[in-house]
Formats: structure tokens, sequence, C-alpha cells
């Protein structure tokens, strides 16, 4: 007989994973969205002035290094999750398509 309580658990686990995979897949695309407006911005900035492309490139410096950690942690945080959601996948298979009655969560 599988072991309720772990069964319940991984079942938890694999919830939160995909609930979490999901909000950073909104973060990338909010990410996604704040790099198309620089584009904009940048395609935007007239070049003939060069104090509005001083202040448009802080601007920009700034939005970019913030978007570049927030991507870095973003993508961290998710592969994180991707990796546990793995586990819980070969739980199930194990568990349930092999009928392996000794399958364990690890």
């Amino acid at each position: 007989m599988v072991k309720q309580d772990e069964a319940k658990e991984v079942t938890r686990e694999f919830d939160h994973n995909v609930g979490a995979t999901n909000n950073n897949l909104i973060t990338l695309n909010d990410i996604k969205t704040e790099v198309d407006i620089l584009r904009t911005d940048m395609e935007m900035t007239d070049i003939t002035d060069i104090t509005a492309m001083g202040m448009r490139y802080r601007d920009i410096d700034h939005k970019i290094r913030l978007l570049g950690d927030l991507l870095h942690y973003t993508l961290e945080e998710m592969n994180d999750n991707l990796a546990k959601t793995e586990k819980i996948k070969e739980y199930y298979f194990d568990l349930i398509v092999r009928d392996n009655e000794e399958a364990e969560y690890k």
C-alpha cells in the first residue's frame, strides 16, 4: 500500500512548484515587456541632443541592471522549481506507471 501521507505531501509540493513556476513565467513576461519598452525608448531618443541622450542612457542603464538582477534570480528559482518538479514526476511515474509500491520521494 502506498504511503498515503507521503503521497499527500508530494502532491502539495507539486502544487506549490507548479504555482511557483507559473509566477516565474509571469515575471519573465513582465521582464520581456520592460525590455520592449526600453527598446522603444532607445529608438525614440534624439541622438542630436547630447543632454537628452545622457539622461536617457542613465535611465536605461539603471533599468537594465535591475532587469538583469531580476532575470538572474527568477531563472535561478525557476530552475530549482523545475528540478523539484522533475523529482516528483519520477516519483509518480514509479508509483503509477511502473506500479512500484515501494516508490519513495527523495
